[in-house]
């Protein structure tokens, strides 16, 4: 080869990398040609983590890669800006689908995705009338015909608290904040016992009978249980005037009163709120009696013929009057919601669930920062039934289940294009609840407690 040749090769060469250089470069860092829109443009990816594990996954039609096996993740790369039909399967499953969009140099992720069994098998427990699920989700509390029995769902144990009396009948269960004592409310004979019960079986600090609020003869109108193994708060109204009082039943002695003509109350941990008839709401500690702070600059205009329910999710606190929900900011009650049935704080305590009548919604409490997001305060609408909806019951902080009439469903709360609900089975009546060790959906039914299979969530 002359040295004319090689020249011209040399030339060549530098002239080629010169021209691919910056392409390649270009196709490393993600760009791609958009034909459609003419234009270069960098790509997105999908990211997507799943139960059960080893599914598939499909994009416009076509497959594009299965999750793995260990940790049911998988990352599909080079995706032009622009949406896309997702559809992930497995075999005996009901298939999750959705349109997602892609953006420029981001990774649109879907990490909470729950693919239910197509058919899903239940078998029968036992049998009862009501059942009261603990503050914990550790424990059902079962009123079995004449007994109040206690399930602990970890050891499986279960354990008799109470037997039906003649007169008697149970009105009402109550439980502690602490999972470990419940109030008992019994009818007899026109008047109503309140009886405190430890739900491991074994005696309490009254010895072999239960602790009982007697010594206080009816006067008490409403009764929460303290965080103290001895204590309560009550109501009673004194003259014309509603007050709260702290009693160590015991003892039989009453420790501390506060407010004046008090509409409502509530206890969280050692922090008592409580709402007077001028619409003030205050904040008392039973651990510093005398120590209070007025909550409000701007005074609720509260009705003495309303119903209200003080709610404390976090730092946020809620006020519920009928059916309406207000929530603090800066001072004073602001209106969130309307015709409010219920309300379901999700397990991490950043959202709550609300449902009204045929309709579910799901409240903010806390900023998402993680797909699909939403700031605090952001009320969502997830769905409209032609049957009213039953309180609903969180599995996770993405999941919850519901009955609307006599069906139950598994909803997400992922609200990108549309929500993903699946039938889970038809119950007459049907109360919910998750138990988090078996997997498993409790249903409690005309009598009937079943449990579905392990749903492996």
């Amino acid at each position: 080869m002359t040295k004319r040749q090689r020249t011209c090769l040399f030339f060549t060469l530098a002239a080629l990398f010169l021209l691919t250089a910056p392409a390649v470069a270009l196709y490393a860092q993600g760009y791609r040609v958009d034909w459609e829109r003419r234009t270069l443009t960098q790509t997105g990816a999908f990211y997507f983590k799943a139960v059960p594990t080893r599914v598939d996954i499909s994009i416009n039609g076509e497959h594009v890669k299965t999750t793995d096996f260990l940790f049911g993740s998988t990352l599909t790369k080079n995706f032009l800006p622009r949406q896309y039909q997702v559809q992930l399967t497995k075999e005996g499953y009901h298939p999750w689908e959705k349109t997602l969009d892609i953006t420029e140099n981001t990774v649109t992720e879907a990490k909470h995705i729950v693919l239910f069994p197509e058919e899903i098998e239940y078998r029968r427990t036992g049998e009862a009338e009501r059942m009261w699920p603990s503050p914990d989700r550790k424990k059902l509390l079962l009123q079995e015909d004449s007994n109040l029995v206690a399930w602990d769902l970890e050891s499986g144990k279960r354990t008799l608290l109470w037997q039906q009396q003649e007169n008697e009948e149970l009105e009402e269960v109550q439980w502690a904040q602490n999972s470990e004592r419940v109030l008992l409310e019994i009818a007899q004979r026109e008047q109503l016992n309140r009886q405190v019960v430890f739900v491991s079986g074994e005696s309490g600090p009254c010895g072999e009978l239960p602790c009982n609020l007697a010594f206080l003869k009816g006067t008490e109108e409403k009764v929460l249980l303290a965080p103290s193994s001895t204590r309560a708060v009550i109501s009673r109204t004194v003259g014309t005037s509603r007050i709260l009082q702290e009693v160590d039943y015991k003892e039989q002695r009453i420790l501390s009163s506060w407010g004046n003509d008090v509409l409502t109350f509530q206890l969280f941990g050692n922090e008592l709120f409580f709402l007077e008839s001028t619409g003030q709401v205050i904040k008392a500690s039973l651990s510093a009696p005398s120590s209070w702070e007025l909550l409000l600059s701007v005074p609720f205009p509260a009705r003495r013929e309303a119903p209200y329910e003080i709610l404390s999710y976090g730092d946020r606190l809620l006020l519920k009057e009928g059916t309406s929900l207000f929530l603090l900011e800066n001072g004073e009650f602001q209106r969130i919601a309307d015709s409010v049935q219920s309300i379901v704080p999700s397990p991490d305590g950043t959202k709550l669930a609300l449902a009204g009548n045929a309709e579910l919604w799901i409240l903010y409490l806390k900023d998402q920062e993680e797909q699909p997001s939403h700031k605090v305060k952001d009320k969502v609408f997830l769905t409209r039934l032609s049957q009213r909806i039953s309180a609903p019951v969180w599995i996770t902080p993405f999941m919850f289940a519901f009955g609307a009439g006599e069906e139950v469903f598994f909803s997400e709360t992922d609200d990108r294009d549309g929500l993903n609900i699946y039938g889970a089975g038809t119950f007459k009546k049907p109360e919910l609840f998750w138990n988090t060790k078996e997997k498993s959906l409790i249903v409690l039914s005309d009598g009937t407690l079943s449990a579905s299979e392990k749903l492996g969530i």
